[in-house]
């Protein structure tokens, strides 16, 4: 008998441990939603906008994760940054000396199209870029809808290859089509 009531004993105090343990994991847990941490360090609220670091380094390994070598792009040479308000984006690249207009818009028409990719996936308002039956963008997104984009791509000696600064909801000057390899 003793052995039973010892055993009944030893459940219970197993059972109001345990059940203490998810009661305070509980309200350790409602208490730290409403702790107060470092501002820098707690996630924006929903759609207040882009969040500049995240998208330039998301294009970024995204480029350089591509077959497409970008060799003449000097090393952080390749910026993404931006405001929310006013809402611009802005892409500011440094080439090698000698490179074409051609090679800057291939780089530029990729980085347009991982920027819509990024943009629509931190905010869920904007719709990714669309991709067509031959594989190739059909345009750059809806995140240019509300973000005007600067653009200045220059060599190491300074020289301008490739400048402009489109108004939100505008055609950008460059071909969406870049194409997806597999």
């Amino acid at each position: 008998m003793k052995k039973v009531l010892k055993s009944i004993i030893s459940i219970a105090m197993i059972i109001t441990i345990v059940t203490s343990c998810n009661a305070l994991s509980v309200r350790n847990t409602s208490l730290r939603s409403y702790s107060t941490e470092d501002p820098q360090k707690r996630t924006p609220p929903m759609n207040t906008g882009l969040e500049f670091v995240e998208l330039h380094n998301d294009v970024l390994t995204s480029i350089m994760g591509q077959y497409t070598p970008f060799f003449f792009v000097v090393e952080n040479g390749f910026v993404i940054s931006g405001t929310n308000d006013p809402k611009v984006i802005k892409i500011e690249l440094t080439c090698l000396e000698g490179t074409t207009k051609a090679d800057v818009d291939l780089v530029l028409s990729m980085a347009l199209n991982y920027i819509g990719i990024f943009a629509s996936e931190q905010l869920f308002k904007y719709k990714a870029p669309q991709l067509g039956d031959d594989n190739t963008y059909l345009d750059f997104g809806t995140v240019f809808n509300d973000y005007d984009l600067s653009v200045k791509v220059v060599d190491v000696k300074d020289k301008t290859i490739e400048e402009f600064y489109t108004k939100a909801g505008n055609k950008i000057p460059i071909d969406p089509r870049y194409i997806m390899e597999d």
